[in-house]
Parts: structure tokens; sequence; C-alpha cells
């Protein structure tokens, strides 16, 4: 018997994407082989219509996954744009997808603001560094 949970997940473009996913699945415990897979990322695919999809959209099927597990999963991800990471659940009792809420829209600043904050730092020190 089974419970599966169908994802989908989707990021910004300026996301280093291998990275995030690969956190993901660690924090997970999962690997490339049983985690979140590539739809569309980097690649030049097109799936439908005229062009290929511009959007980071990454799929993975879970058999018991806990809700709780998979959001504490994706929100510990170090995000560049955190802000524009979005959720979509289907559990198999489910007629459609709903968009799951990762991080408060306040959270995501503050993410934004401690990560300009340290992008600071690394270049003052790199610039001292330099001086010295």
């Amino acid at each position: 018997m089974s419970r599966v949970m169908n994802v989908i997940l989707s990021f910004g473009c300026s996301e280093n994407w291998p990275d995030r996913t690969r956190e993901i699945d660690e924090a997970l415990d999962r690997t490339e082989h049983n985690g979140f897979y590539e739809l569309v990322g980097e690649s030049e695919y097109q799936l439908g219509g005229e062009k290929g999809l511009e959007a980071n959209l990454f799929v993975a099927a879970f058999n018991y996954m806990p809700l709780p597990k998979l959001v504490d999963a994706v929100r510990s991800a170090k995000w560049y744009a955190p802000d524009c990471v979005q959720l979509f659940i289907k559990d198999e009792d489910d007629d459609r997808f709903h968009e799951v809420t990762v991080m408060s829209a306040e959270e995501a600043a503050a993410r934004i603001r401690a990560r300009r904050e340290e992008r600071a730092m690394e270049e003052y020190e790199r610039e001292y560094a330099e001086k010295a």
C-alpha cells in the first residue's frame, strides 16, 4: 500500500539550481535518483508550444512524505531569492495541485537582508585582505 504525494517545485532563474535541489534532497535523505527531477531548468527542450519554457520546474512523487518535513526541507535551502520559491502539492486523493506556503513574506525579506549583509561583509573582508 502507498500514499503518494505529487510535488512541483518552482523557483527563480537566479538560483544555482543544482545546489538548491541537492540541499533539499539531502534534507529529505534522498539522492538524485529518488529526489527532485529537473522537468525544466537550464535545458532548451521544447515541451509544447513554440519555445522552451523559461522557468525552473522540478517534480517528484514521494511515498508517505510528511508535508511538514517537505516544507522544512525546502525552507532550509540557501535561497538567493526565497520570495520566488513556490511549492505545489497534489496528494493521491486530490483532483488538483494546491500551493503550499514555504515561508512568509517577512521571513523571505529577512533572509534577503541577511544574504545582502553577508555578501557585503565578504566583500569588505576581501578588500581588507587585498590591502594587507
